[in-house]
């Protein structure tokens, strides 16, 4: 029999809450704060708390006589990014881990959380991890891009450059260390896309219970907001098409806005002179040279009503990545009626559907993305038949609410199975504000399995 929902108490571990901790971070708020609504008790540890409130903290760190810092800088030399955090081997001192109920992990790489500390974790608590990227189950990289020796265990890596970049080849031993974590700690996986389900499938953490989960977003904010009225509030000319491009890092290559340069000149010149290019975020002042069209720049925006506005002025998003787990900023587009235009590559056939959101040209076929700008650009009827399509899609497979739904039937699904009220602890109290937050280590959880594993969850096929 599953628990009540208000009983759930989850602790969430990344980087950073919100901006500081980039689109991942922005997501994980969200969630946050529809989790609390729905009567789960949730707690955030980050990096640095930065005052954002008492529902978070910073994750424990040992910084006597700088000592993380003077063993990052021996490690990354090694090649090993992400195993400096003694700290990582004290969260079970503070308050927050010893009043969960279960422990939820969003990343770690980018010296968040030492995977080497996820064994004596999953001791205590049982653990989970949100497959945001591929970095789990590679020697290094987030991204392995075509590269598949992450199957068979790294080494000789073809692309130390790629984030987190790496100052020498370890990718094996490191592939090594992680698959021994990952898999002596037993925790379990939350794949964001069909695409990451089927990657972690066959990897190294194959033998882990995996649930898919994708991402949702606020339909209340992210909706039409009339075409003619957003474009008189960006300052946008009401008789030309409007392509939007956004992006945290538009010059990343990952990005490809080498595609959509390639894709945008290749337009027919008749059809060029009735485009404006918009541009949201970082990176794109380039791009007026680089694609011949006119730019209307927004910068990095990180309002969501304002997003929403820039969706809503635009004829199409243009989302010319070469690789990406899911893809938000495609589904707050759908979301605001905006057909979208991408590649085939990892988790973004899961919500660009052709013929019922947009279209999706072949990877690196830059003529084909404009083979569908073009197409949807001079077909009004089909633009309006995908609009309502994208929107449906959205509040039907994609929305907020839905998201926070499925973590919490997932977390009291995992507390069920664990026999959670007969070995629950007593709440400790609320940490002073002029006392450190750690306290005394906790016991391990009694009920369920010794090892704090999580037992097999039952995975839905997709998105219901």
């Amino acid at each position: 029999m599953l628990i009540e929902a208000s009983a759930v108490r989850v602790v969430h571990i990344y980087r950073g809450i919100g901006e500081s901790g980039g689109a991942v971070g922005v997501a994980l708020s969200l969630l946050h704060q529809r989790l609390l609504r729905l009567g789960i008790d949730s707690k955030m540890l980050v990096l640095d708390d930065a005052g954002t409130g008492p529902d978070v903290s910073r994750l424990p760190r040992v910084e006597t006589l700088s000592l993380e810092r003077r063993i990052r800088a021996v490690t990354r030399r090694l090649g090993l990014n992400d195993i400096h955090r003694l700290g990582s081997f004290r969260l079970d001192r503070h308050t927050f881990f010893q009043n969960a109920d279960l422990v939820h992990f969003h990343g770690m790489h980018s010296g968040t959380f030492s995977y080497l500390a996820l064994p004596r974790v999953a001791t205590f608590r049982p653990t989970l991890l949100s497959l945001h990227d591929t970095w789990a189950f590679t020697g290094h990289c987030a991204y392995p891009g075509d590269c598949e020796r992450w199957k068979t265990g790294c080494g000789e890596c073809p692309s130390p450059e790629t984030d987190p970049a790496i100052a020498r080849d370890a990718t094996h031993l490191e592939w090594r260390l992680k698959s021994r974590a990952f898999n002596a700690s037993g925790l379990g996986l939350v794949s964001k896309s069909a695409w990451t389900t089927r990657v972690a499938r066959v990897s190294a953490l194959r033998h882990l219970p995996l649930t898919e989960i994708p991402y949702g977003v606020d339909t209340a904010v992210y909706r039409p907001r009339g075409k003619g009225r957003s474009r008189a509030l960006l300052g946008l000319p009401q008789e030309l098409f409007v392509l939007l491009v956004s992006g945290s890092d538009m010059k990343e290559r990952r990005a490809g806005q080498d595609l959509l340069a390639r894709s945008l000149r290749a337009l027919a010149p008749d059809l060029a002179a009735r485009c404006v290019l918009m541009v949201m975020g970082r990176g794109g002042s380039e791009l007026g040279s680089a694609t011949g069209l006119p730019v209307r720049d927004l910068g990095y925006v990180s309002d969501d009503h304002l997003r929403a506005v820039a969706f809503s002025a635009s004829d199409l998003y243009l989302l010319p990545t070469r690789a990406d787990v899911f893809g938000i900023a495609s589904i707050e587009s759908q979301a605001c009626g905006t057909p979208v235009v991408s590649f085939r590559v990892g988790g973004v056939p899961d919500h660009v559907r052709p013929g019922e959101t947009g279209f999706l040209a072949e990877p690196e076929d830059a003529l084909g993305f404009r083979d569908g700008i073009a197409l949807l650009l001079e077909n009004e009827a089909a633009r309006h038949r995908l609009s309502a399509g994208g929107r449906a899609s959205v509040l039907r497979d994609f929305d907020l609410s839905l998201e926070a739904s499925r973590h919490a039937s997932l977390y009291e699904a995992i507390l069920s199975g664990r026999k959670v009220g007969a070995g629950r602890p007593p709440v400790v109290p609320p940490i002073p504000l002029d006392e450190p937050r750690f306290a005394a280590r906790p016991a391990p959880r009694t009920g369920g399995s010794e090892s704090g594993t999580i037992a097999p969850v039952a995975e839905p096929a997709g998105p219901d």
